[in-house]
């Protein structure tokens, strides 16, 4: 069976991962903005974890949770240490 992350797992790898896509996405020319458009490359949520709502926060959460689904369709899978 694929492991299960415990939620404080979940949490330090989901403010993990906005900050990932927070970098990737300013390194990419986004800049921050009051709503998410291509063309200006603008979007709302690059921003801090802290400053975001639990409602987006939530995305990187369920995100993180997939990991183990996503290496499992790819033939890997995650070993905890004994």
């Amino acid at each position: 069976d694929p492991v299960e992350f415990t939620p404080a797992e979940v949490e330090i790898m989901a403010r993990m991962e906005h900050g990932r896509w927070l970098v990737e996405r300013l390194l990419a020319g986004w800049r921050p903005g009051e709503e998410r458009d291509l063309e200006k490359k603008t979007n709302p949520y690059l921003v801090g974890w802290s400053q975001l709502s639990e409602e987006i926060r939530d995305l990187d959460r369920q995100t993180v949770r997939k990991i183990p689904e996503f290496l499992e369709a790819v033939k890997l899978r995650i070993l905890r240490k004994p």
